[in-house]
Parts: C-alpha cells; sequence; structure tokens
C-alpha cells in the first residue's frame, strides 16, 4: 500500500476530534440552519406560485397584469429596500435575531391573503 498523503491523512481530525465527532457536535445547528432556509425558501416562493394563482381567482382575464405588476413591485421594493434595511437590522440584531424576526415578517406578509373572496 502506497504511504499516505499527510493533508489527505488529516482530512480525518479536525481540531485534535474526529469527523465524525465534530459533524455530530455541529448537527443540530445544521439542521435549525436548514429548515430555517426551507421555512424562507418556501416563503420567498409563494410570490411566484400562490399569489399568482390567487391573482387568477381574484381578477380573471386581467391576472396577468396583477401578477406582473405585484412582481414588479415586488423587485423594486427588494432593490430600493434590502440594503436599508440590512444596514438598519445589523445596527439593531444579531444575525439568528435578525433572520428570524425577517422570517416573521415575510409569513405575515401572506396573512391578508387568507380569506377567501
Amino acid at each position: 500500500m502506497p504511504p499516505r498523503d499527510p493533508a489527505i491523512a488529516s482530512w480525518g481530525t479536525l481540531s485534535g476530534a474526529s469527523l465524525t465527532s465534530d459533524r455530530r457536535a455541529n448537527c443540530s445547528g445544521g439542521q435549525l440552519d436548514a429548515a430555517t432556509m426551507s421555512g424562507s425558501y418556501v416563503v420567498v416562493f409563494q410570490v411566484y406560485v400562490a399569489l399568482p394563482l390567487r391573482a387568477r381567482e381574484l381578477f380573471g382575464a386581467q391576472a396577468g397584469m396583477v401578477t406582473g405588476a405585484m412582481l414588479a413591485v415586488s423587485a423594486l421594493a427588494a432593490i430600493t429596500g434590502q440594503l436599508k434595511l440590512t444596514t438598519w437590522a445589523k445596527q439593531r440584531m444579531d444575525g439568528p435575531r435578525a433572520i428570524i424576526c425577517g422570517l416573521l415578517v415575510m409569513g405575515v406578509a401572506f396573512l391578508p391573503l387568507l380569506p377567501g373572496p
């Protein structure tokens, strides 16, 4: 068997602990991150899936124009407000709290769409 490259041999340890134990120690944080990002994507993609469907129910033939206007307003709001909002949040909150607050605001924004016509 050829001698192992020292760089490859060191892959099995990180900070003196095995790779497996490090993964187990960080697993809960990784799962929380994955759940948070999954929730974020579900909320964000509602703009592209559920809102156009609701627009079709409410506006019929005008749904395409309403959906286009809604997406344009969404893009403009993101472009104009994102940097200012990020700067404001960075000055007042730590990262995890800012993410949680942002996800709550995104979720609450969809509440007006729940009642039927």
